[in-house]
């Protein structure tokens, strides 16, 4: 009984410290496109740009017990298409899109 507790506790302990990075990527044909990003690592890092150009990429690094991320886009006043991907160490990125003015896409991901 105690080997099976310790051993679950190595293996939370080991996914706590272990680090995945998470891309964010967003493609399209908008000429300007506000990109909002909140990073689970150990706890939440967020950052917002405005007036984006496409394409736009962005990598973090996350750490902790839930890895992964969130990225909010919304196009801008002068409409077009943005696409919003993202990804946690190389697997299947999360995408959605948002097409005319002021639409918005949400792309989440855990690791």
């Amino acid at each position: 009984m105690i080997g099976g507790v310790v051993g679950i506790v190595a293996s939370i302990s080991h996914e706590i410290n272990k680090t995945e990075t998470v891309v964010y990527q967003v493609t399209g044909t908008a000429s300007s496109v506000t990109v909002t990003y909140t990073t689970w690592n150990q706890g939440n890092v967020s950052m917002d740009q405005h007036d984006v150009t496409l394409p736009w990429k962005q990598m973090e690094t996350t750490s902790g017990l839930f890895k992964g991320g969130s990225l909010t886009i919304t196009v801008g006043a002068g409409g077009g298409t943005a696409t919003c991907a993202a990804s946690v160490d190389g697997h299947a990125p999360s995408t959605s899109s948002a097409s005319g003015a002021y639409a918005s896409a949400v792309c989440d991901v855990t690791g």
